[in-house]
């Protein structure tokens, strides 16, 4: 699954004006999943006060979420406030590079975790995570962690990363890099972790993250 270009309904043929739906607003911490079950497969980790774009359709106790790549998820009602704006966009937008990044990585959460996997169906490796999320805006990256490191802008305060950009770790206790992950904002980021056997998402602002964080890089 590449995300490639918003979706598009009831656009108006006079202005080419689409309507996506009606604003949201999350109430609290909340997830977006799969489907409205919370035991599915979480598309992305909301912080309170973040808005979103609630599509004309709920399932009982869930509302259905358009997001940037044109897929469906689902959030519980509680959580969310339905405000008096409708969402509308130009008929011709794209997802901008970074986007396209930052909601790959996000749909691989809950994919297994595979050493050296490349398909988010049998499963994901550490590095590979990051060259499938950038494949999607279109950059190839290298295949190994520190090959990856040493391509694109560094980042060097926490305060300026923007979603699709990569993070690289270490063990903690030498300079070797042992993981990566996409930065999706709000602090959060998306990682294959092999303790767990599956791609997730954490809070990079935690203690024991900061202190692995060797590097920060944009784009290639």
């Amino acid at each position: 699954m590449v995300p490639s270009k918003a979706y598009r309904a009831g656009v108006d043929p006079t202005t080419g004006t689409a309507v996506l739906g009606t604003l949201g607003q999350a109430l609290e911490a909340a997830s977006i999943y799969q489907k409205p079950d919370s035991t599915s497969k979480e598309f992305y980790h909301l912080t309170a006060n973040e808005y979103l774009v609630l599509a004309a359709h709920d399932t009982g106790n869930w509302k259905r979420v358009l997001l940037q790549n044109g897929l469906y998820g689902y959030i519980q009602s509680s959580k969310v406030a339905v405000l008096p704006y409708e969402v509308t966009a130009n008929s011709g937008t794209y997802l901008s590079t970074s986007a396209s990044i930052a909601l790959l990585a996000s749909s691989l959460v809950g994919v297994p975790y595979k050493a050296g996997g490349k398909d988010a169906r049998f499963g994901v490796g550490v590095p590979e995570l990051a060259v499938l999320s950038y494949a999607a805006g279109g950059i190839t990256l290298p295949k190994s962690l520190t090959d990856q490191a040493r391509v694109g802008k560094r980042v060097s305060r926490l305060e300026e990363l923007e979603e699709g950009d990569r993070l690289y770790f270490g063990d903690g206790k030498s300079s070797r890099l042992t993981l990566t992950g996409i930065y999706l904002g709000n602090g959060y980021f998306v990682y294959a972790n092999s303790s767990s056997k599956k791609v997730e998402s954490a809070y990079l602002g935690s203690p024991s993250w900061l202190q692995r964080l060797q590097r920060a890089v944009r784009g290639k």
